[in-house]
């Protein structure tokens, strides 16, 4: 009788337990879908509220930005863009027993835009299975020609 009541009671504190599990949701979100910059660029900070950024990518609309390519030989060589990843800013601010959601931000460096067109890039900033992007469109420097 003893073994039937502790097996009882074991399979009763097993089932509270299973009952109990703690299910672990990645999720990112970011303050604004896209960002307007101006043609002398600069630094800019994208806040993301997430469960901890793994990656950051950065993908132009125009290719020429991607790759730098040999009139000689046509090899392609990865370029350097016009946006710079400086860095991912990271304060620790738990909010649930899950997975924590932290305050976070995407530090980025604009160059200036010399080229006389409007430029556009996405950066897609990841969080476990989950990612938001973000559209950089930068205005051309506007020059006036006085006769």
């Amino acid at each position: 009788m003893k073994k039937l009541i502790n097996f009882t009671l074991i399979f009763a504190v097993a089932a509270i337990f299973a009952s109990c599990k703690i299910t672990d949701t990645p999720s990112i979100s970011v303050e604004k879908d896209n960002y307007i910059v101006t043609a002398s660029g600069g630094s800019l900070v994208i806040p993301v509220t997430s469960t901890g950024i793994d990656d950051v990518e950065v993908d132009y609309r125009e290719e020429y930005y991607e790759w730098t390519v040999d009139s000689e030989t046509g090899d392609r060589t990865p370029a350097l863009g016009w946006i710079t990843i400086e860095r991912v800013i990271n304060n620790y601010e738990p909010k649930t027993r899950e997975l924590p959601s932290f305050g976070e931000g995407v530090s980025l460096m604009i160059a200036p835009n010399l080229s006389g067109v409007e430029r556009e890039a996405y950066i897609r900033i990841k969080s476990f299975t989950k990612s938001a992007v973000v559209s950089i469109t930068q205005v051309p420097l506007l020059t006036t020609s006085e006769e």
